[in-house]
């Protein structure tokens, strides 16, 4: 397990937030703590739900083991986001 929710994003290859799978997601350079460092962007039906969180909550997130997945708080608020690594299979060669 990464020690900090930007160490786990540095190495996801996808996200879910709040139960969605991402379609996109950036992760910046940043200079300050309140500078958007992350960037998330999924589908509900037709619908596009974005997120942007900063450094400070990114660095503030904690752990949840029992879930396996990362809790952001923002204004109060706490969304689950789920780091993933992609798979390929080995051996394709169509």
């Amino acid at each position: 397990m990464s020690r900090t929710l930007i160490d786990a994003l540095e190495q996801a290859d996808m996200l879910e937030v709040e139960g969605l799978h991402a379609f996109e997601f950036d992760l910046y350079e940043v200079e300050a703590d309140d500078d958007i460092e992350l960037e998330v962007r999924a589908l509900e039906g037709k619908q596009q739900l974005c997120w942007a969180f900063n450094h400070a909550e990114l660095l503030a997130a904690r752990y949840d083991e029992e879930q396996d997945l990362w809790v952001v708080t923002q204004d109060g608020k706490e969304y689950w986001v789920r780091c993933y690594d992609a798979y390929g299979a080995e051996g394709d060669d169509a």
